[in-house]
């Protein structure tokens, strides 16, 4: 007869549980690398998923930075043109740019022409392109070049540069929109009372820009009036017209900002004295009716033997207008009226 034989239970550790379920164990903590790894990725994606944007246009920046990069060390490498490696030369950076390009000059990249021959060709071009802009001038002053010609680059008969309507680069001036050709000019300004204040600065501003505008081929002089006579550089008169360089155009600058208007308007001896230096244009401005307008037209009839063009203007007052338009369509000019 078998024996059945039941030994005891071994005793358990003080604090020790036992289970039949198996899932109330606690989980075993994992040591190691790779579960140092695998936490580390955790993180990086938490951190991922909460700074998404920022990454993803971080991450597109710097595709296009890489690139751009790509693509200029492609061509330097190439050699299509005148790479990053062209500029590190051997020396102590002393020596010209000439000499670094060698006697021969060398050729742009793809077997283009030496760069001599470019830098003619855009000189050249400046050159052509400065002449059109000085016609372009002119023709916004309405000056037509002169039927004689003043030489200039087209010569000959058959038209000047740019397409003007007379042989070579006509001259001309402009004052208060009137415009007038020809190589001499002589300006007749009001300095009366009326012409005090705002006004006469006005004047002497555009008095100033239409002598600035003047060529060194070109000469001019300017006379001021009320009850008197004052000439350019007055109290020390220039004699004759002046070429307009630039130190007697500055000089003339500073005389005309110096005046200051007074007294009445009597232009008669100012005309008189510029009719007498036989101007190719006259400008003669004035605010009011003149003292003596008959007088003045009888004047200039006996002294304008020459043709001078005479331009009037009429300046913010319309009261001497009849007067000064009589005598611009007596002398081959024209009349405006300036607000």
């Amino acid at each position: 007869m078998s024996r059945l034989t039941i030994e005891p239970l071994g005793a358990r550790p003080a604090g020790s549980r036992q289970s039949a379920d198996p899932s109330w164990e606690p989980r075993p903590r994992r040591g190691g690398l790779s579960a140092q790894v695998a936490w580390l990725m955790l993180i990086v994606k938490a951190i991922c998923l909460q700074n998404a944007n920022w990454i993803l246009s971080a991450s597109l920046h710097g595709v296009v930075m890489l690139s751009v990069a790509g693509i200029a060390l492609s061509h330097s490498r190439k050699g299509t043109g005148v790479g990053i490696e062209s500029a590190l030369v051997e020396g102590g950076g002393g020596e010209s740019f000439e000499n670094v390009l060698g006697d021969q000059g060398f050729e742009t990249g793809g077997g283009g022409r030496p760069l001599e021959s470019v830098i003619q060709e855009v000189e050249a071009s400046q050159q052509h392109g400065e002449l059109a802009n000085l016609n372009d001038e002119l023709a916004k002053l309405g000056v037509a070049g002169s039927s004689d010609g003043d030489g200039g680059q087209g010569g000959g008969s058959g038209g000047g540069v740019g397409g003007g309507r007379g042989s070579g680069i006509g001259l001309g001036a402009g004052f208060f929109g009137s415009k007038g050709a020809g190589k001499t000019f002589v300006y007749v300004v009001d300095m009366s009372g009326s012409m005090y204040g705002h006004r006469f600065d006005r004047a002497k501003a555009e008095l100033v820009r239409s002598i600035n505008k003047l060529t060194a081929e070109q000469k001019f002089y300017v006379y001021f009036f009320n009850d008197k006579t004052f000439a350019l550089f007055d109290p020390k008169p220039a004699k004759g017209l002046l070429a307009a360089s630039p130190n007697n155009k500055q000089r003339a600058s500073k005389w005309i900002r110096m005046r200051t208007p007074a007294s009445t308007t009597n232009p008669n001896f100012a005309l008189q004295q510029a009719l007498e230096m036989k101007p190719d244009v006259i400008f003669l401005l004035t605010d009011g009716e003149l003292d003596e307008p008959e007088a003045v037209r009888q004047m200039i009839r006996n002294y304008n033997k020459s043709n001078v063009v005479i331009h009037t203007i009429a300046f913010e007052n319309e009261e001497g207008a009849a007067t000064l338009e009589a005598i611009a369509q007596d002398n081959n000019g024209t009349f405006r009226f300036v607000r």
